[in-house]
């Protein structure tokens, strides 16, 4: 019996490594958010051009990207222009989502 499980084993092992490259090439293709989306928001905020900011972070919030990066530059964009009611709006949001992120907590402080 127990040379029939090491051979099954073997076979769910075998299995997994052909599979492994095609998982790889499907995470690669999920959209996600650019580099150099997040380059122009950077680029943005550090030179005080909020409006454009905000408008790259709430579109990124909005397609449903899966990171709680978007949601926090959100917030601190709209911190950044001292509107707090959308900023507490947009955090609320963020923490129904993304509740166990130790930043976006932080940044509720």
């Amino acid at each position: 019996m127990a040379c029939c499980s090491i051979n099954l084993l073997g076979i769910a092992i075998l299995a997994f490594l052909r599979f492994l490259p095609c998982l790889a090439i499907l995470i690669w293709f999920i959209p996600g958010s650019n580099a150099t989306e997040i380059d122009d928001f950077k680029k943005s905020y550090r030179t005080g051009d909020y409006a454009s900011s905000i408008s790259l972070a709430a579109t990124q919030v909005e397609r449903g990207v899966y990171n709680e990066v978007w949601p926090r530059m959100l917030v601190e964009s709209y911190l950044a222009v001292g509107d707090y009611p959308a900023a507490l709006k947009a955090y609320e949001k963020a923490m129904e989502r993304f509740g166990d992120s130790i930043r976006l907590r932080l940044l509720g402080i």
